[in-house]
């Protein structure tokens, strides 16, 4: 045995006791890298590269989120799920809004309008000093207790653009205009007192926005643009390194040795997007907003941090999440089918490297539909049993080895409308159980025993019905009816996006049942149908390609639970293709693509697999 190689084993062999009654696992020895959910939080040795390693946390990355209500220039408070902003401009204002972790609901006003304040806290217990009434410099220092703001005692030094720290009961302010201060006070529930100053003064600078009285960072500023960071611990500051990106009007959140800064717009040039990560000793660059702006609010934690509005005017929320340890996915040209076919919308089962197509049309005008089915292996399509009805425009779900073929049409869009429904057992195909409704255009989900198909026409329909293992029954209808639609989960808990209303108008709605009804959730970025989508659960899923108003799309977007995020697009514009597998791994199967397409292609996440060499 290499030597290197006998004393690393004898180092962990050394740490083993520890390791495992930390994380209640032993360092486990295999033949290829752990997956996911195995790998997750644990330690491995790979026999075949004979390294040591283990999953770190992704880049991180900034997803939309529901709009302000009033757009602006803002501060904020509170974390991800419970939030607030409050005053801002133009035009000045003192207006409150709460932040759920999706939304925004007015509150109480500030007492004295006013905007670059410093706030800190909670939703529910808030601390706003400082800001510009637009004639003057303020002292003004207001809390908040979850609905009204009160005005406690003015700060030394009015001042406007400062960063700072803490509580309601130990709050901390440093810095402002003008001009360029560097003078901090510290707040005891009811009156400040003036602590040491700061070594740079400035103004408009970004702050950890969940920081203490005791230990708190702030960084960049102006004016015009200023790198500096600095930290405090209750008694006196302390230079650290510098922002990669001099900055003034940016936003921060987090605490002061894990945190994240973002946006900003110095004078004479374009606001920025820019995100900087500090990790307790230096800044490093990683995904950006979607939208470049400064003068934005920030609040939360440096794993799941807000952003919110800013210049000019604008309504822009935007969450972090720095919790994944996923990295960006992409999609990869996999093995080609044998038989090239559209059409399918759904009709597909199994997981993208366990995967069942079948039917479908192989000419155009769609006519010439096919029973052929196929197995796909990870690399290449194998044909299995036919359908004993050739159709398309139909549904299908389930596995590789128990799956359903449900309606559609036996000469594509023209008609000859089905209600018939196929089993199959991994070999061949028996007729099962007819639906009560015929249709085509639709989508289905679920397994052999618990399955649920919706949506359709002709005509248009929001129709939904539920297999039980022996009977389809009809259940509540879409809000929104439609055709071509997408869907993934379960039948007790499935997501119904996109598709065309009975007027042909393209809808980015989607909806979410629960196995009883139908509540609409948030909305698609892009309005589409033709899509196709993979997904075994309601809370995380992928929508792929189809139709969008400018013509076909390419477009994929991820469903995290709550919101869709613009991901990695296709490498060609696709629709009526079949969808398999799930958010980490799926399959674009066929499809059209200005002609008959064979091709597919393969998306996957990887995990952030790190090697130890220490």
């Amino acid at each position: 045995m290499d030597i290197s190689i006998r004393s690393r084993n004898t180092y962990i062999e050394l740490i083993m006791t520890d390791y495992k009654a930390i994380k209640g696992k032993t360092v486990q020895h295999v033949a290829s890298d752990l997956d996911n959910s195995a790998g997750e939080g644990q330690i491995w040795f790979n026999t075949t590269s004979s390294d040591y390693k283990t999953i770190i946390k992704a880049a991180g990355s900034w997803s939309t989120s529901g709009a302000l209500n009033t757009g602006r220039s803002t501060e904020g408070a509170g974390t991800q799920t419970a939030g607030l902003v409050a005053g801002g401009a133009p035009p000045i204002t003192g207006k409150t809004e709460e932040y759920d972790g999706s939304s925004w609901t007015e509150s109480g006003d500030l007492g004295t309008s006013r905007y670059y304040t410093m706030s800190v806290g909670s939703q529910t217990a808030a601390l706003c000093t400082g800001g510009y009434t637009g004639t003057a410099s303020s002292g003004t220092t207001e809390t908040y207790n979850g609905s009204t703001w009160t005005e406690t005692g003015d700060l030394g030094t009015a001042r406007y653009g400062s960063g700072g720290g803490g509580t309601t009961t130990a709050g901390l302010v440093a810095g402002g205009g003008t001009p360029n201060l560097a003078v901090s006070e510290e707040f005891d529930g009811s009156a400040w007192a003036e602590g040491n100053d700061m070594n740079n003064g400035r103004e408009y600078m970004g702050w950890a926005n969940q920081g203490t009285q005791t230990a708190a960072l702030v960084h960049g500023g102006g004016p015009g643009g200023n790198a500096n960071v600095e930290s405090y611990d209750g008694t006196s500051w302390t230079e650290e390194n510098n922002l990669n990106v001099a900055q003034q009007g940016g936003a921060g959140a987090g605490i002061s040795t894990f945190s994240v800064e973002f946006g900003g717009k110095n004078p004479g040039a374009s606001a920025v997007a820019t995100t900087e990560q500090w990790d307790g000793v230096s800044w490093t660059e990683v995904g950006d907003l979607s939208t470049a702006r400064g003068d934005l609010g920030g609040f939360g934690l440096g794993t799941a941090a807000v952003a919110a509005g800013g210049v000019s005017s604008s309504t822009a929320t935007e969450e972090w999440d720095f919790t994944s340890t996923l990295a960006a996915g992409a999609w990869a040209t996999g093995g080609s089918l044998n038989t090239g076919r559209f059409d399918q919308l759904h009709a597909g089962a199994g997981p993208a490297t366990a995967a069942l197509t079948f039917g479908g049309a192989t000419n155009s005008p769609a006519t010439g539909v096919t029973a052929v089915a196929e197995k796909y292996d990870g690399s290449s399509w194998t044909e299995t049993g036919d359908l004993n009805t050739a159709r398309s425009i139909g549904a299908g779900f389930g596995t590789q080895t128990a799956a359903f073929g449900v309606a559609g049409s036996t000469n594509g869009p023209s008609g000859a409308f089905v209600d018939s429904v196929e089993s199959f057992d991994g070999s061949s195909w028996t007729e099962t159980t007819d639906i009560n409704t015929a249709r085509g255009y639709f989508f289905g989900a679920g397994t052999t025993t618990a399955g649920i198909v919706a949506g359709g026409n002709p005509p248009t329909t929001g129709a939904s019905e539920s297999w039980n293992g022996s009977a389809w029954t009809e259940v509540a209808d879409l809000n929104t009816a439609r055709w071509a639609p997408t869907g993934f989960g379960t039948n007790t808990a499935t997501l119904a996006a996109g598709g065309a209303n009975p007027s042909n108008a393209k809808v980015a709605v989607v909806e979410q049942f629960d196995g009883s009804s139908w509540t609409e959730v948030g909305d698609l970025n892009t309005a589409a149908y033709y899509r196709s989508s993979a997904g075994t659960t309601n809370t995380s899923g992928l929508v792929f390609g189809g139709q969008a108003v400018g013509g076909d799309t390419a477009n994929t977007e991820d469903w995290n639970g709550t919101s869709w995020t613009e991901v990695a697009d296709l490498a060609q514009n696709v629709k009526e293709q079949g969808g398999h597998g799930t958010s980490v791994e799926a399959l674009s199967v066929g499809g059209w693509i200005g002609s008959v397409g064979s091709v597919v292609y393969e998306w996957t996440v990887p995990q952030n697999i790190k090697t130890i060499t220490d």
